[in-house]
């Protein structure tokens, strides 16, 4: 089995865990993410390195699309306040 840990660091923690709850709906079972102040920690295994890629791929463009909807939400509420 090959293993792969990927932390990706955002502005704050409430940021990182509502990335987390977006994301992990897609993942259950593939990746395991854990919060560590702003930072998502995100541990995956695969039986291949091809697999492997596939799997950070998709993980990355999940967490792509989900930081990018917090954000236009974030804009949003201030914009409203």
């Amino acid at each position: 089995m090959i293993h792969c840990v990927l932390a990706l660091d955002y502005e704050d923690e409430e940021m990182a865990s509502m990335i987390e709850k977006a994301v992990g709906v897609d993942n259950e079972g593939f990746v395991s993410t854990f919060i560590r102040g702003a930072v998502m920690e995100a541990r995956m295994t695969a039986g291949s390195i091809p697999s492997l890629l596939q799997t950070i791929n998709d993980f990355l463009r999940c967490s792509v699309i989900a930081e990018n909807a917090v954000k236009l939400c974030k804009n949003k509420k201030i914009r409203r306040n």
